[in-house]
């Protein structure tokens, strides 16, 4: 499933815009349930499924919401950052997550073992940067602080957005601020641009910022996974 913007319906109390189920997103959310009903050996034993604000979460909790996923079996657990998802997990707080593949070779670089059960998503332009109005290219952010959430794949945003820019990273203020974080930042005028995506892409643009990259121009490496721990059924 390739997403532009959010192609999945919105959760109640979710601001995100109204969009139709795919036969794609139809197809990923079985599989989201079967993948993980088979993650199981103790019928006892529930699996505490760690996720963000993101489209490749979306599916579980519609899952949910429709009755095929046991919330006996499977608890969803929401956080307001990736950052705080990889915590989480590091913490054993949680037994998998939703995750882009760049986070999850961190995890696997440390020997925390998660393993894939489902690809959810590829970001096709709904992953981006933006700066202040007035911008028109990342060349603009030079010398200007700009919020990025470092643990997660807001890092490998800006580095690709950076390098096709012809930058690198020092010609840019780096504040580390997670997800959630960042359009109050940007608001008070203490950041000139974010690494961001709905719905914070959405109030950021709001506030008068404007697109300077998207991931529409780093096809296919931008890659959501559903993994669970190895010892977690």
């Amino acid at each position: 499933m390739t997403v532009t913007e959010r192609v999945a319906p919105a959760r109640p109390g979710r601001r995100l815009p109204a969009l139709a189920l795919t036969g794609a997103l139809v197809l990923a959310l079985m599989l989201a349930v079967t993948l993980l009903g088979g993650c199981f050996r103790d019928p006892q034993k529930m699996l505490r499924i760690g996720t963000n604000v993101w489209i490749g979460s979306e599916p579980l909790y519609l899952a949910r919401e429709l009755g095929q996923l046991d919330p006996k079996a499977v608890r969803l657990v929401e956080y307001p950052s990736a950052s705080e998802v990889l915590r989480a997990y590091r913490n054993q707080a949680i037994d998998g997550m939703v995750i882009s593949l760049d986070e999850l070779l961190g995890l696997a670089v440390d020997g925390l073992q998660p393993r894939v059960v489902l690809v959810a998503d590829i970001s096709h332009g709904a992953d981006v940067v933006v700066g202040r109005a007035g911008m028109r290219s990342m060349t603009d952010l030079r010398g200007r602080p700009l919020a990025v959430e470092g643990g997660a794949v807001g890092a490998l945003v800006l580095s690709r957005a950076l390098d096709l820019a012809g930058m690198h990273a020092g010609e840019v203020e780096v504040a580390h601020l997670d997800s959630n974080e960042q359009p109050d930042a940007f608001e008070q005028g203490r950041v000139d641009g974010a690494v961001t995506f709905d719905p914070y892409r959405t109030r950021l643009l709001a506030a008068g910022a404007t697109t300077l990259f998207d991931s529409s121009l780093i096809p296919g490496e931008i890659v959501d996974l559903v993994a669970i721990r190895t010892d977690a059924g």
